[in-house]
């Protein structure tokens, strides 16, 4: 009875472990926070021309800093999706927003919603689409 337990507990600890090193599901648009931690070398230049990485070695290629690295490859999934890197410069309140227009393949539209203020900031978000569907930034 004890061996049957102590196994069970030994089982269930190696699948939390292995679902820890797994990447998250994600839906077919979603954006991954950027926390103050992350260093991102991007250049800031129009909101609508991203930066598409669609594999991981290129994900290091852009992003230099190690611990970004790591916490970037837990969010997102290469084989499923890209990253989306969206850095521009605007009013403190410019925003994305998304619309998916068809059901299969899907295709997701992105639109920048201005913000009312005069204030110039630097924006980066992080965007992770399916890679079957066709984005377009406008």
């Amino acid at each position: 009875m004890i061996r049957l337990l102590s196994l069970l507990v030994v089982s269930a600890l190696v699948g939390f472990v292995s679902a820890e090193d797994k990447p998250k599901k994600r839906g077919v648009v979603e954006t991954i926070p950027v926390v103050k931690a992350d260093k991102l070398d991007v250049r800031f230049g129009k909101w609508s021309e991203p930066a598409e990485v669609k594999t991981e070695a290129e994900m290091k290629k852009l992003i230099a800093d190690e611990a970004t690295q790591k916490r970037l490859a837990k969010e997102i999934d290469f084989e499923t999706h890209v990253l989306l890197v969206f850095a521009w410069q605007g009013s403190g309140g410019d925003k994305l927003d998304f619309a998916i227009l068809e059901s299969f393949p899907e295709q997701v539209k992105i639109n920048l919603k201005p913000g009312a203020t005069d204030d110039l900031r630097k924006h980066i978000q992080l965007v992770a689409v399916k890679k079957e569907c066709r984005w377009s930034a406008k």
